[in-house]
């Protein structure tokens, strides 16, 4: 007979675990949650780029009842994405501003800043911090799960919500993939300009996301975050084939640094060398140049291959993806309240429901994968791909604004 859950750990802090741990306070208090993170302290946390939320993870928050979304939301809205060429000559659109008296459409996205958004996902909620996470031993009725500190803890189930290097994928299912997609990506986060420096831009940014491309393969993203004072927070971002480069790239912030207003300075409009010129390096995310990975794409549920009963995987865990389609964070809060809802069925009916939640998680999961990995070589086109690209874009930005699908 199948006993009811009554224990439930959660390894990794990170958005889809902690809103997981959320969404099951609402749905079934009785259950004891706690979230095991590697971090030291909540500070220590690194929380890297700001992260888009569209309807998926809008809808996933409130529906675990995360405190300050919608004010977080309703400051932080895009209504837009714009994809301009190495000149600022507009390709693409997809939306546009608001007009007075109008709703936001369902593409409307927030570009939130990952601490505002994690100081509601962690309240009320059981973390225990400095906890890495090392094996699990799984039986009949529990499972063991192991930290390098050397204590253990059982629980009646555990979730891998340790995000893209996970160690519990890694004994549960090795044959999923982290691996580089070929591409080479730099970030940095600075305050925001004035309308005045930089007008082209600041057009669209007034409502979008900016993509900006050059035909030697060369992308910039650009977006801004408003945090509840003071100016905004302006995102830079340029990703490049690495194959592209002849020599090797430089390594740490400054040089990193250096490298990249050298290519904004020769590829891209002087509002872009503007940015660029302004970054210092302390604006730099992460150690300057990084290799962008994703998991490999896998048609077949690697989990059904498995024999488990008392553990899953969420999220980046299963499905880590590229950002170039902004849905990684998504996707893992769609995950999080479909396991929350399986693991608070019937008692007896736990099992089937978690296999039908893996079922759905990969499918939804590895879809994304597929798709985001091909957005990211369609972002760095070069030569006549390049040329081919912009025109199609174009003139699916003219049937968008005959059709009136384009708002101006």
């Amino acid at each position: 007979m199948v006993q009811p859950l009554q224990t439930i750990a959660i390894i990794g802090g990170g958005i889809g675990g902690l809103n997981l741990a959320q969404a099951i306070k609402v749905y079934k208090s009785s259950l004891q949650v706690t979230v095991y993170e590697r971090s030291e302290s909540p500070s220590s946390r690194p929380q890297g780029f700001h992260i888009g939320i569209n309807t998926w993870g809008l809808e996933s928050l409130k529906e675990a009842k995360i405190g300050g979304i919608d004010e977080i939301f309703a400051r932080n809205t895009v209504t837009g994405f714009t994809v301009l060429d190495e000149h600022l000559s507009e390709m693409l659109r997809i939306g546009g501003p608001v007009k007075p008296g109008e709703k936001p459409s369902k593409l409307a996205t927030g570009i939130i800043d990952r601490t505002d958004l994690r100081n509601g996902l962690v309240e009320g909620v059981n973390i225990v911090y400095h906890k890495k996470f090392i094996k699990y031993e799984e039986t009949d009725d529990k499972i063991k799960i192991f930290f390098e500190d050397g204590s253990t803890v059982d629980a009646d189930f555990m979730v891998g919500a340790d995000g893209c290097w996970s160690k519990v994928r890694a004994q549960f299912t090795p044959s999923i993939k982290y691996e580089p997609t070929g591409i080479i990506s730099f970030g940095a986060l600075m305050k925001g300009f004035s309308p005045e420096e930089m007008p082209t831009l600041n057009k669209f940014l007034k409502y979008s996301m900016i993509r900006t491309s050059s035909p030697s393969g060369y992308s910039v993203l650009i977006g801004l975050c408003h945090p509840p004072s003071g100016k905004p927070d302006l995102f830079f971002g340029i990703s490049f084939p690495e194959n592209i480069i002849t020599e090797p790239l430089p390594e740490g912030k400054a040089e990193s640094l250096q490298f990249v207003k050298e290519i904004v300075r020769k590829d891209f409009h002087p509002e872009v060398l503007l940015i660029a010129e302004r970054v210092e390096e302390s604006n730099v995310i992460f150690d300057g140049f990084y290799k962008t990975r994703t998991t490999n794409y896998q048609a077949e549920n690697p989990l059904s291959k498995v024999a488990h009963k008392r553990l899953t995987l969420l999220g980046d865990a299963a499905h880590a993806m590229t950002t170039n389609k902004g849905m990684g964070a998504n996707t893992s809060l769609k995950d999080s309240i479909d396991l929350a809802k399986a693991l608070t069925t019937d008692d007896a009916d736990w099992p089937a429901a978690i296999a039908k939640y893996e079922d759905i998680m990969w499918k939804r999961g590895s879809k994304e994968v597929k798709e985001s990995l091909i957005m990211s070589w369609r972002n760095h086109q070069i030569g006549w791909k390049f040329t081919f690209g912009k025109y199609m874009m174009k003139g699916v930005n003219g049937i968008l604004w005959l059709t009136g699908m384009n708002s101006k």
